[in-house]
């Protein structure tokens, strides 16, 4: 267990507000649950059977309440009533239900909202800077935020530096750094991995001119493996040196990570991409395109990998063909800079930083 101090109550108790929960979530929820002196609930959407993930994931959790098609709202206050939650975290504020919820506990709890989105400048954005006084802060004390292009969002609502908690999101770190060290033992694993649907937000089209530019670039051309299922497999087909691997049950991800040594995303939308943080923490070396909202805290060009204009094909082939260019020492260490990189998000500061934040506008307030 980890100790945490602050101005909370001896025993501080946490209600989670989710949607649809997710093995992430799991491990940064067990994270939270560890933590000296901490109770949690948990709200989520009842699990369905297609999920891409085992519901017995969550079966520690002693509070819980799933609700299915439509929130009982007032069952769901109920409980949370009983609970008496010093802290309520919410998913976002698209939930109704939530909402107003959140509204009832002002001054009884501090109410967090989280948010992945970074800022665009959209026209529905501007209008939720206009409306942000009047629908979002009388229903939450702090956002909590991804990164810094989520907080440059959040600052944006009108909320203070104070009001920003950041690092909301953290891969299994433990499962994923265990790939890391188990890579230092082995042959280098000579390819090149994309992970992610099959769609055209994912710059597919791009990866797959870019890929076959740099095969006809190098004398020995590292092969391709993708995985993930979606509309745009047919345009991976029949593409020499590209394996598809169809889609990654979560549990077999580390390993199979382990059969490549680079990270390839080049999404033209990508808010965030945990699959970036998942790659790093297993040691690998990682492209991706200035849309990954990730690329900002965990690439660093030449350092542990390379980040590339959006849809610029010839930028990607040229990261590619620097890459295997380089000795094989210079490769291993960028893989070790990429997992020393993904240290700065890991559940245990998940839990740390949202308890931290809390607590500062417990400070506030008292």
């Amino acid at each position: 267990m980890t100790s945490h101090e602050n101005h909370f109550p001896a025993t501080k108790r946490v209600a989670i507000l989710w949607t649809h929960l997710s093995g992430y979530l799991n491990a940064c929820l067990k994270a939270l649950a560890e933590t000296d002196g901490v109770e949690i609930f948990v709200s989520n959407i009842r699990v369905s059977e297609d999920a891409p993930y085992d519901e017995n994931l969550f079966c520690w959790i002693k509070e819980r309440y799933e609700w299915g098609a439509c929130l009982d709202e007032n069952e769901l206050l109920s409980r949370l009533e009983q609970f008496r939650p010093d802290v309520i975290v919410s998913s976002g504020w698209n939930v109704p239900g939530h909402r107003r919820i959140l509204k009832k506990f002002r001054h009884k709890s501090v109410r967090i909202i989280t948010v992945d989105n970074p800022w665009r400048g959209t026209l529905k954005q501007w209008l939720g800077i206009f409306i942000s006084r009047v629908y979002l802060h009388p229903i939450c004390d702090a956002l909590f935020v991804a990164g810094e292009r989520q907080a440059v969002f959040a600052h944006k609502l009108g909320f203070s530096q104070r009001q920003i908690l950041r690092g909301l999101l953290s891969c299994d770190h433990k499962k994923f750094s265990a790939i890391h060290f188990e890579r230092q033992g082995l042959d280098e694993a000579r390819a090149f991995a994309y992970v992610g649907r099959l769609a055209p937000e994912k710059g597919l089209d791009v990866l797959v001119s870019a890929y076959r530019r740099y095969r006809q670039a190098v004398a020995e051309p590292w092969p391709l493996k993708c995985y993930g299922t979606g509309p745009l497999k047919t345009i991976l087909e029949h593409v020499e040196g590209i394996e598809l691997k169809g889609f990654c049950q979560p549990e077999v991800l580390p390993a199979e990570l382990l059969q490549a040594s680079c990270l390839v995303l080049p999404s033209t939308f990508e808010p965030w991409a945990l699959v970036l943080h998942e790659a790093a923490a297993a040691g690998m070396a990682l492209i991706c395109s200035e849309e990954v909202g990730a690329s900002v805290h965990l690439v660093q060009k030449g350092y542990n990998g390379y980040v590339v204009e959006t849809g610029d094909v010839d930028e990607l082939t040229h990261a590619m063909i620097s890459y295997t260019a380089l000795p094989e020492a210079e490769r291993r260490s960028m893989a070790e800079n990429s997992y020393l990189m993904s240290r700065q998000f890991t559940p245990e500061r998940w839990a740390n930083n949202l308890l931290d934040g809390a607590n500062e506008l417990l400070e506030v307030t008292e």
